[in-house]
């Protein structure tokens, strides 16, 4: 069962590196062409949106990170105690650093996205039967 999913896992993930060399303007041209109308517009409209939302995502998590950024400037400038007490702003503005880079990184988000459905689709698999 675990050598199923690894398999599963990779033929999944597979497509997405693949897809990640060629352009978008490409790929939608590859899809009108070998997919019937009533399958490729709702697709690239999902494609579209989560674009859409991805690159939104990028302008808060880089608004929200230069927020921070200044927040620290001002903690380091207190004494070692009040400082002591505000180890979460670190925290936070770690988490954003890294949802900032997984956003920017297409390949890392839709991969991410991919293990997502996969590990969604195993449990619903496991429950199911």
């Amino acid at each position: 069962m675990k050598y199923k999913f690894t398999i599963i896992f990779f033929i999944l993930l597979s497509p997405s590196i693949m897809f990640a060399q060629i352009s978008s303007d490409s790929l939608q041209k590859q899809m009108l062409d070998k997919t019937p109308r009533w399958l490729s517009g709702p697709v690239i409209q999902v494609v579209e949106k989560i674009e859409l939302f991805r690159k939104e995502h990028i302008k808060n998590f880089s608004e929200k990170k230069e927020e921070l950024s200044n927040n620290i400037r001002k903690i380091e400038k207190l004494t070692p105690e009040e400082r002591s007490k505000e180890w979460f702003v670190y925290l936070y503005f770690f988490a954003v650093s890294l949802s900032k880079f997984i956003f920017e990184s297409q390949l890392l988000f839709y991969a991410i996205i991919l293990v997502l459905i996969a590990v969604i689709a195993r449990v619903i698999y496991t429950k199911v039967f």
